[in-house]
């Protein structure tokens, strides 16, 4: 009985631990949904203006959508 409940307590402990790792990546996922998001408005903006200024700045926009979703992955800041 005692050790199941230390297997169970283990098992917890790690769940935890990988919670707190899902919290702390959440917003930069939901960041870079927002830049991805904002680089296809800007695309679709250049469009109709027919603006090449507009479309290099979409695919910038989108680059950081990947830096934010890479950030959120990986954690690094």
């Amino acid at each position: 009985m005692d050790s199941d409940k230390k297997e169970i307590a283990v098992n917890a402990r790690k769940m935890e631990h990988e919670r707190e790792i899902a919290k702390k990546s959440s917003p930069w996922i939901g960041y870079a949904s927002t830049a991805y998001q904002l680089a296809i408005v800007v695309l679709s903006a250049s469009i109709l203006a027919v603006s090449m200024p507009m479309f290099w700045s979409s695919f910038v926009v989108a680059g950081i959508g990947i830096a934010l979703s890479l950030n959120g992955l990986f954690l690094w800041f």
